[in-house]
């Protein structure tokens, strides 16, 4: 993992960011793509309500980053923090399966 870790950010510029500062356009296309590459036996009747989470300015998540490669967003992952607890849960994670590993 710290390889392909390693190979990958000295290939690409990548970066973190809060997804509610990003272009819900961009997020949008980002959900579309990664519905296009999943399995047709995948269930992926989430698609509206990952689009309206977009819209909504992800409302409701304590935490929502876009991983931005070479200024794309190719990541989104949010979550909610765990009652009583450290931990975090983390609910929705989509990518467009543009780069390997």
């Amino acid at each position: 993992m710290r390889n392909l870790q390693n190979r990958f950010f000295k290939s690409h510029n990548a970066e973190i960011a809060p997804s509610k500062e990003l272009d819900k356009k961009k997020l949008i296309k980002l959900v579309l793509q990664w519905r296009k590459y999943r399995p047709k036996t995948s269930q992926t009747f989430y698609l509206q309500r990952y689009i309206n989470l977009i819209k909504n300015h992800f409302e409701g998540t304590d935490m929502a980053r876009t991983i931005l490669v070479n200024g794309e967003p190719c990541r989104i992952t949010a979550g909610w923090s765990i009652p009583n607890s450290n931990n975090y849960y983390s609910a929705i994670g989509l990518y467009n399966y543009k780069y390997g590993g």
